[in-house]
């Protein structure tokens, strides 16, 4: 086998491969050999075609199987003749490929990025506030009491009011076409939470029931369901029922519904939890921030080629997650063209991120202890014992996703422990 480069430019490589004659025509007896002992053809038995018949017949077959099979044997000898590490499939061109001739086609593809000496030190984060303010802690106790609230269903002559349960038969439409995931037959809400949208409760209050309204609404442009961000829609409500909540008194007695002697130890408990809660946002932001100043301060080329597949990923995961809230074909295909230069950017930072991270773990050695990893399973398993979750991962062959998980983990503490807090 011959074999050169022919182009070097950025991460793209172009190599033309020549394979012997008789490697070619070996190759093509081979598959011609399989060919003969499944083909089936009128007025022949099986295995006894003529090669002349077999040729007119299976040639298409023969070339094709053939050039596989060269591919598949000369392929990574050229690969390390050149020492080249390809990132993704190569493609095949100017393929010249008959019996009794040398085989030659040409291929061209991308090799991974060499990361040198990525810069982690010293990089700038915000440092987040994990502590519970009086605030906050008020606030979950209401909700609290919102929990064990009492709800009564109100007279007929009742209007909604700003702190009513309402059960509503909810219709949405977009330029005057049903919208699914907007629609609900019985849409439950408490009124002044606007936990759709800030503003759109308040088309539901002075309602009765049974009473209907239509009315349009517009989303923020900010909104965080993309799908409907900025867009105006047209609602169709009718009344079903209206409740009235009333709230218990924060006392001794609704504390010991919760487990807890006193309201003291409640508030307590409900500290600790939000504080737990308040830790683990801190660390995921701290991490997503990391990871933002790492790629800023390491700039690399990327295969393009990986990028397109993680792309694909991405949008395929995203029309699977759609298609599970009943949007028709049309929306479906049109959001996710909308979409598209976020999916390209998503999927460029993830493989961006990768190549770094994987150079940082083998140069600074990052391997998890018992303990990382006993602190990974608790986070991804917080309900199983360490040990039956250990025997879980691994009779299911899933104990090298955990590994990986406990060392992108340990990792990244370690950079947070070294950025600067500003």
């Amino acid at each position: 086998m011959k074999s050169a480069l022919t182009e070097n430019n950025g991460l793209k490589r172009k190599m033309e491969l020549e394979i012997p004659v008789e490697d070619v025509q070996k190759s093509f007896s081979a598959q011609y050999e399989k060919i003969q002992k499944r083909a089936k053809l009128p007025g022949f038995r099986k295995g006894k075609i003529p090669l002349s018949i077999l040729k007119k017949n299976y040639g298409d077959v023969a070339w094709k199987d053939t050039l596989d099979h060269l591919f598949q044997k000369f392929y990574p000898q050229a690969l390390q003749k050149n020492n080249l590490h390809p990132a993704g499939s190569p493609s095949l061109l100017n393929i010249k490929l008959e019996e009794n001739q040398p085989c030659t086609f040409t291929l061209e593809l991308e090799v991974h990025p060499e990361v040198k000496d990525p810069n982690y030190l010293k990089l700038k984060i915000k440092k987040q506030d994990s502590n519970v303010s009086d605030k906050e802690l008020e606030e979950a106790l209401n909700q609290v009491r919102e929990l064990s609230a009492d709800i009564k269903d109100c007279p007929e002559e009742k209007t909604i009011q700003k702190g009513d349960m309402a059960s509503v038969d909810l219709a949405c439409f977009l330029k005057e076409k049903p919208f699914k995931q907007l629609t609900s037959p019985n849409y439950t809400v408490n009124v002044g939470d606007d936990v759709l949208s800030p503003g759109f409760d308040k088309h539901l209050m002075g309602l009765k029931k049974q009473e209907e309204k239509e009315f349009d609404f517009s989303f923020d442009q900010k909104h965080p369901h993309k799908e409907v961000a900025g867009k105006t829609f047209s609602f169709k409500v009718k009344v079903k029922k209206i409740q009235e909540k009333t709230l218990p008194e924060l006392n001794d007695e609704l504390a010991k519904k919760y487990k807890a002697k006193d309201l003291g130890e409640l508030k307590e408990k409900i500290r600790k939890d939000l504080s737990q809660e308040k830790d683990k946002t801190a660390s995921q932001l701290m991490e997503n921030e990391i990871s933002e100043k790492l790629i800023e301060a390491n700039p690399i080329p990327l295969p393009e080629s990986l990028i397109k597949e993680g792309q694909k990923d991405i949008t395929e995961k995203e029309r699977e997650r759609l298609s599970k809230q009943g949007l028709s074909s049309e929306q479906l295909n049109k959001f996710l063209k909308e979409r598209e230069g976020d999916f390209e950017k998503a999927a460029r930072k993830e493989l961006h991120l990768t190549y770094l991270i994987r150079k940082l773990i083998a140069d600074l050695k990052i391997t998890p202890s018992e303990n990382d990893i006993e602190q990974s399973l608790k986070t991804l398993f917080p309900s199983a014992k360490p040990e039956e979750a250990k025997k879980a991962l691994k009779e299911n062959k899933r104990w090298d996703s955990l590994m990986a998980y406990a060392t992108h983990k340990k990792l990244m503490d370690y950079l947070i422990e070294n950025a600067e807090m500003v």
